[in-house]
């Protein structure tokens, strides 16, 4: 899955993005958009997350460790792909 830093998700679980037709949803089952997805289906869209994401994620990794997650991101996935976000943490 591609993980897209976006600062216009305001909500703490993300959204996912399908790059073939832009539709944005909510994980959680299948693919709403496109029934007859399965959950591996999910590989080939965008996890879009935005800064209280990031905030939750790096508190959550600084207190039960940095492969910790909340809803999909960690702070070891965001020192890996987006160390920008988490500069000056630890």
């Amino acid at each position: 899955m591609k993980y897209v830093y976006d600062e216009s998700v305001e909500i703490t679980t993300g959204l996912f993005e399908c790059p073939e037709c832009g539709c944005r949803f909510h994980g959680g089952g299948q693919a709403l958009h496109n029934p007859g997805r399965t959950a591996e289906e999910y590989e080939g869209v965008e996890f879009h997350f935005g800064p209280s994401q990031v905030v939750e994620a790096v508190q959550r990794g600084l207190s039960l460790g940095a492969d910790d997650g909340w809803y999909g991101v960690s702070f070891s996935i965001l020192r890996e792909k987006f160390p920008e976000l988490v500069e000056g943490v630890l």
